[in-house]
């Protein structure tokens, strides 16, 4: 690119791009060379770190990656140059540049205080007023950023895909993800499903709120050695890390103070580690969200189970084949469950064969229920008196079945998702998950 310029006889080079800060630690001899006999001027933009760590994992899962964020966060820190207090100053010491300009952002600034400060960076308005910043600024083409959910669902397509085919590069995977990147942007699809900025796990943001400081402060360091000029306020970056710390810590205590979604009651038998879990409710109300959670825990749901997580071998059977599948199931799991949101049609005959038995029953407003497409086609009066009908069934089985109940608020569940995780997995009696985020991801209408 450098001979290219050089042929073309251009003055100024302008050579941009993320993979150089991969350049760090190893390979900045080798870059140094390329740049040798060339006056350099080392431009370093730099947004919150947190939100570069969420951003760094964003970009790996749209490159294919698979890594749930908490596991990436963790990956990140160890591995990414980006996230190096020092990285600045390494690229400094290494390449000798006669000029370096920081250019500093953050995620209440609007795009023109970018572009202004990266004008000026460059030298732009020595020769143009800085008031042309604000009116380009509304030309910029931003990357696409995805919220946690998004970003949570394209990963779970990488998997899937990875799964069938071995090697994504064998596919055209880039054409796979511009699809659901696509979709991600309609107006349909950011009008029902909230943007949930992606956030450092609590587990991290102690050590990246850490780097965050030390990273500002040795850019102070840089510019009182005049070895670096700074575009952006300091102190406001400052701030805005301060402020992150503030809302990391509130994010715990909510989390620790979360809203219930469920009740539970009834024990089940002691001196046993056997369990047989059901999952039921009424159809479209929400017990495939759940039974997904239930299995990504590791709770066996059955070998013939659909995309809604329904057990092909209980659902729409005749109770003498349950039977025999109880039977085979009880001799090769201690414990397992499938989920049927119909069970409750057959529980009472059957339920003399299951071992030490918990139910898991999710609750869903009516008309909710109505809506779902499964009931489109019945008339109104008659699906809401079907649907209350199947309820009340539920609830009188409930009261009255002599073993442990969980009873899930399917609203609930959608507005408290980690409350949610928090009262399956206790009780399930299973250690709390790795990846929450992913397990919340499946909890979203439509995944």
């Amino acid at each position: 690119m450098i001979a290219a310029a050089q042929e073309a006889e251009v003055g100024t080079l302008v050579l941009s791009s993320e993979e150089f800060a991969h350049a760090f630690p190893g390979r900045l001899a080798r870059l140094k060379n390329a740049l040798e006999g060339y006056d350099i001027h080392l431009v370093v933009t730099l947004n919150e770190i947190e939100r570069r760590a969420g951003s760094i994992w964003q970009e790996l899962v749209k490159g294919g990656a698979v890594v749930g964020l908490e596991k990436g966060i963790e990956q990140i820190l160890s591995r990414e140059p980006a996230i190096q207090p020092g990285l600045t100053r390494a690229f400094i010491d290494a390449l000798a540049p006669h000029q370096t300009s920081v250019v500093l952002s953050h995620h209440r600034a609007p795009a023109a205080e970018l572009l202004t400060n990266v004008c000026r960076a460059l030298g732009l308005f020595e020769a143009a007023p800085e008031t042309e910043a604000p009116t380009r600024a509304s030309t910029l083409v931003l990357n696409q950023s995805l919220g946690v959910t998004e970003t949570e669902i394209l990963r779970s397509v990488n998997s899937w895909i990875g799964q069938a085919v071995g090697d994504l590069s064998a596919i055209p995977y880039t054409a796979i993800r511009n699809l659901y990147l696509n979709l991600f942007n309609t107006p349909i699809w950011r009008n029902s499903v909230p943007l949930r900025p992606i956030t450092v796990p609590p587990a991290h943001v102690a050590e990246v709120l850490n780097r965050g400081r030390r990273e500002l402060d040795d850019l102070r360091k840089l510019a009182d050695e005049g070895r670096a000029r700074i575009f952006g306020d300091l102190d406001t970056v400052e701030k805005e890390l301060a402020m992150s710390g503030q809302e990391a810590h509130q994010a715990v205590s909510e989390q620790e103070a979360r809203q219930p979604t469920s009740v539970s009651w009834g024990s089940g038998l002691p001196n046993t580690d056997r369990k047989t879990y059901v999952c039921f409710g009424v159809p479209s109300g929400g017990t495939s969200a759940v039974a997904g959670v239930m299995r990504k825990l590791g709770v066996f749901m059955g070998d013939d189970v659909t995309t809604n997580h329904e057990d092909q071998e209980m659902s729409n059977r005749d109770n003498p084949h349950r039977l025999q599948i109880i039977e085979k199931r009880n001799a090769a799991h201690k414990i397992w469950g499938w989920q049927d949101p119909h069970a409750v049609n057959y529980l009472n005959p059957i339920g003399p064969n299951l071992i030490n038995p918990h139910y898991v029953i999710v609750s869903r407003d009516a008309v909710a229920t109505m809506a779902h497409m499964r009931w489109r086609d019945r008339e109104a009066k008659y699906a809401i008196g079907t649907i209350v009908a199947q309820q009340q069934r539920i609830v009188m089985f409930s009261l009255y079945c002599d073993a442990p109940v969980l009873f899930v608020s399917y609203e609930k569940l959608l507005t408290h998702p980690g409350s949610f995780i928090a009262e399956l997995t206790a009780f399930l009696d299973v250690p709390p998950p790795q990846d929450e985020q992913s397990l919340i991801a499946l909890l979203a209408p439509g995944s």
